[in-house]
């Protein structure tokens, strides 16, 4: 965001006649508070001058892990009945790419413990990487020629 300092700040905005008439009564009472803006406190200065802290942030570990950290954290990964991570996802899809036979909906349901319509549906509708010929784009249900 940028700002333009050009910009003349708006005007502020009028005071409740309420708050006017205790603002004028506060500052006959005090007159050393209406200049308290345009006055520095010198001693306030001073001290703000003196006052210095240093901050020293903890040593961090590489952010980055390497590649046996992040297999053997995906490896520890708690994996939930009915439910697939998108590695087991990519798994599923080399596995039916590879061989579609074997891999079969009912087989996809009884290895990754899914529902044997949630397999159809994924093998159906579902796919990690597809080329398309170049013509015409497929409708919805049609069925897809892969290269």
């Amino acid at each position: 965001m940028l700002k333009e300092v050009s910009k003349e700040k708006p005007a502020q905005a009028p005071r409740h006649p309420s708050t006017e008439e205790a603002f004028k009564k506060l500052l006959k009472e005090n007159p050393v508070l209406q200049n308290v803006d345009k006055i520095q406190d010198t001693d306030f200065l001073k001290m703000l001058h003196d006052f210095k802290v240093d901050s020293f942030d903890p040593q961090m570990k590489d952010p980055r892990l390497s590649p046996p950290e992040v297999a053997s954290k995906h490896a520890n990964r708690k994996t939930v009945p009915g439910k697939l991570s998108s590695e087991k996802i990519l798994e599923l899809f080399a596995h039916r790419y590879t061989d579609a036979a074997v891999w079969t909906p009912e087989n996809i349901a009884e290895t990754y413990k899914i529902n044997q319509k949630v397999a159809a549906d994924l093998v159906q509708y579902y796919s990690s990487f597809n080329v398309f010929k170049p013509g015409k784009v497929p409708g919805p249900l049609d069925k897809i020629d892969l290269i």
